[in-house]
């Protein structure tokens, strides 16, 4: 399994957020750069990726809209892929 302690200082822009995540996860080449992309990627893959927020992380995450968005599509991601799973850390 991968754990990936998400950085909130990488997911404030799309272009920031998305070069994170394909820095830190094996995204596929054709990966899009968009939320629903995303969304696609983490709903398909059989990857076991753990994603850890921490408190700050959260904090950030839910007053900056597009990191707000990120955290929707991973809790859909880790609602319907078995393989995608969520930690929250203080």
């Amino acid at each position: 399994m991968k754990y990936i302690t998400l950085d909130e200082e990488r997911l404030g822009t799309r272009a920031e957020a998305h070069a994170y995540f394909r820095e830190n996860v094996n995204t596929p080449s054709y990966y899009g750069n968009n939320l629903d992309a995303l969304n696609d990627w983490l709903s398909e893959t059989d990857q076991d990726i753990r994603f850890i927020l921490t408190g700050d992380c959260i904090r950030f995450m839910c007053t900056n809209d597009y990191a707000y968005r990120i955290l929707m599509v991973l809790g859909r991601a880790a609602d319907t892929n078995p393989h995608i799973h969520i930690t929250f850390r203080k």
